[in-house]
Parts: structure tokens; sequence; C-alpha cells
């Protein structure tokens, strides 16, 4: 009962920071949540960071171990995301768009410090694949690398790492618009 009360006003905290400090986003999703989210793999929506409230087009997938939630933003939208965190973040030149991951064990818990490769493929069958940059602030964690989009279309986002010995690969297709649609 304790740990309950306690686990609730924290939670509350949270939340009441995260309202003064980001009036136009919602607070996180406690790892609990997260479990019972964690039931449906392909759900597009998700809870543990700045992902599930940005809008922008994503895709969730996972393996028996792990869950991976994708989601692309045009360099613009990640740049005001970051300034509102407060992480110095300078994208890649001649780049127009960024894929993050945000990596998590299947029963909650964010996963830190690997080595991820990610890779998009573009409509026309063109791939972009590099060990990922992490972004880091108190409220997200996530792996990320900054590509060129080629237009309007289907594009595949993959995530490749080690954990435990075992080599992880999960991928998933995110639709995306003309980058001079706002996401």
């Amino acid at each position: 009962m304790k740990h309950a009360y306690w686990s609730s006003l924290l939670w509350s905290l949270v939340a009441c920071a995260a309202a003064k400090a980001q009036p136009e986003s919602l607070p996180s999703v406690p790892e609990s949540a997260q479990a019972a989210q964690a039931a449906a793999p392909d759900a597009a929506q998700h809870g543990h960071d700045h992902h599930h409230h940005s809008g922008a087009p994503g895709a969730v997938k996972q393996d028996d171990e792990v869950r991976a939630e994708f989601e692309v933003n045009t360099i613009a939208a990640h740049q005001a995301m970051a300034r509102e965190m407060g992480i110095q973040w300078t994208p890649e030149p001649d780049k127009d768009s960024h894929l993050s991951v945000t990596l998590s064990r299947v029963q909650g818990g964010v996963l830190r410090g690997l080595s991820v490769e990610l890779s998009v493929t573009d409509p026309t069958g063109h791939v972009s694949k590099r060990i990922a940059d992490v972004m880091s602030a108190p409220e997200m964690y996530h792996y990320g690398i900054d590509f060129q989009r080629t237009g309007a279309g289907s594009y595949g986002v993959h995530a490749t790492f080690e954990l435990g010995g075992r080599t992880h690969e999960l991928g998933a297709t995110v639709a995306l618009p003309s980058t001079n649609s706002s996401q």
C-alpha cells in the first residue's frame, strides 16, 4: 500500500513538473501501464518518452525481449523538441529528417548504453545506415540518425543491436509525407 502511495505521488509530481516545463505535452506513462501497452506489439501509441506526444509518423515492433518505438520527425521538429528539453543537438548537414528509436525491455525499462545500428530505406530503395547517436534528457532517451527523404512514401526503418549476447533486429515500415508537411 505504501509503495502504491509513493508511486502515485511521484507520478503526480512528474506530471506537474512536465506540465510546467512543457505545457503542450503530457506526462510519461508509468512502467505498469507500459507493460499493458506491450501486449499490443504493433500499436502505434506508446508511452515512456516524448514520442507518444509529438504526433510524428512512427511504428512499434517487438520481439520476445525488446520493444522498439520508431519515430520520424523533420529536422526542424526534432530541433524544437531538443530545445524544449534543453538538449544541445546539431543535425547532420544536408539532411531533412531524423529517425529515432527508443528501445525498452518488454517488461519495462529503457535500454541505455547500447551500440545501435539504424537504417532507413527510402521508397527508391536507397539505404542510409550508421551507428546511432544518443539523445538523453530526464524525460526521454533515444537512439537516432539523420537522413534525407526522397519524397512521400513508405520508408523501412530498422534497428540492430546486441543485448545479453544475442543480436536483435527489429524493423517496421513508416508512411511519410513529403518534408514540406508539418509534423
